[in-house]
């Protein structure tokens, strides 16, 4: 996670132009997939949209404050930097992955290639004697 965001920051910005969405449907998704950003980073994101709602998040996913869409206003809102996330939180993230590499490892002697069989044996009902072979007249049935 230090490689996504070096420094503690104090918001994302996310400046939006839902004027071609007549949707609040998808206004609301769009809002939706704002927030899980908000999470990920943990940081506050400040979502500015002209025709659309403008909203708020807090690192948490809650909305703090919002606009309606359509609406000609300001918001003040007070935002503290938040702090970058602690060795143990990385260690939370990597290890679920290090657990089922460990266990593709561990298992994979125990799963094997299917083994081929080969056979000279002619199958039941079929007589090799009657098989037309390249060059040769076909077999008559007799």
């Amino acid at each position: 996670m230090r490689h996504i965001r070096p420094v503690p920051g104090v918001a994302l910005v996310n400046l939006a132009d839902d004027s071609w969405v007549a949707n609040d449907v998808v206004d609301a998704q769009f809002i939706t997939a704002a927030s899980f950003r908000a999470i990920e980073q943990r940081l506050t994101l400040v979502r500015v949209s002209h025709a659309g709602r403008s909203v708020v998040i807090d690192r948490f996913g809650e909305e703090i404050a919002s606009l309606e869409a359509n609406t000609i206003a300001h918001l003040f809102v007070e935002v503290s930097a938040a702090p970058l996330p602690s060795n143990l939180e990385k260690a939370a993230i990597l290890l679920p992955l290090g657990i089922a590499g460990l266990l593709l490892w561990g298992l994979s002697p125990l799963v094997r290639s299917p083994r081929v069989v080969e056979s000279s044996r002619t199958p039941p009902g079929c007589r090799s004697d009657r098989v037309a072979r390249p060059g040769s007249s076909p077999a008559r049935a007799g």
